[in-house]
C-alpha cells in the first residue's frame, strides 16, 4: 500500500457515521501540516472529505415510465404504441373481469335470498298447518324457530354492514385512497 492509500484508509472510516467535528478537525490538522502549496492542500483535503450523491427515482403505474418507453421506441420503432395498446387491452380485460365478478356476486346474493325466502315461508306454512291440525306444540315450535332464525339472520347482516362501514370510514381517515372503498376479497379477509 502506498503512502497516499494508507493515509486515505486511515482517514476514510466505514460509513457507520463519521462525526462531522472530527472530519473538520482532521482537515484543519492536515492543512496546517502541509506546505504552502494550495494544490497539495486541496488534494489532501479531498482524500479526507468525500461527498456522495445518490439519486433514487420510483415510478408505479399501469404503464412503464416514459423514459423506458422512449428507450424501447429508440430500439424498436413503433414499440411505444404496442406497449400502450397492450396496457389498454389488459385494463379492458381487468374491467371485464371485475364486472363479471360483481354480476356473479349480485346473482349469488339474489339466489340466496330467494332460497332463504322459500325455506322460511315453507317453514311458516308448515307451522300453521300443524297448528290447524291440532299439533299446537309442534306448530308453535316450528313457528318460533322460523321467526327466530329470520331475526338472527337479519341482526347478523345488520351488524356485518355496520362493521364494514366503520372499517371503511377508519380506512378513509387513515389513508385516503380508492383502495379503501373497495370490498375485500375472501383471501384478504383471512
Amino acid at each position: 500500500m502506498t503512502e497516499e492509500n494508507e493515509s486515505e484508509a486511515e482517514l476514510n472510516p466505514d460509513d457507520s457515521g463519521v462525526d462531522k467535528i472530527e472530519v473538520v478537525n482532521d482537515i484543519l490538522e492536515v492543512a496546517a501540516e502541509l506546505s504552502d502549496e494550495p494544490q497539495k492542500k486541496l488534494r489532501q483535503a479531498a482524500r479526507i472529505v468525500r461527498t456522495q450523491f445518490e439519486f433514487f427515482e420510483s415510478y408505479a403505474g399501469p404503464i412503464p415510465h416514459p423514459r423506458i418507453i422512449e428507450g424501447w421506441e429508440r430500439v424498436l420503432p413503433g414499440s411505444a404504441d404496442r406497449i400502450l395498446a397492450l396496457t389498454e387491452k389488459q385494463q379492458t380485460h381487468r374491467h371485464n373481469l371485475e364486472a363479471s365478478v360483481v354480476r356473479a356476486g349480485i346473482l349469488h346474493e339474489r339466489i340466496g335470498m330467494g332460497l332463504g325466502f322459500i325455506l322460511a315461508f315453507s317453514a311458516l306454512l308448515f307451522g300453521f298447518y300443524l297448528l290447524i291440525n291440532g299439533k299446537s306444540i309442534e306448530g308453535f315450535g316450528i313457528l318460533l324457530a322460523d321467526v327466530g332464525s329470520i331475526a338472527v339472520i337479519y341482526l347478523n347482516a345488520k351488524n356485518r354492514t355496520e362493521t364494514e362501514l366503520k372499517a371503511r370510514k377508519k380506512a378513509l381517515m387513515e389513508k385516503p385512497d380508492d383502495q379503501a372503498l373497495l370490498p375485500k376479497t375472501a383471501a384478504e379477509e383471512n
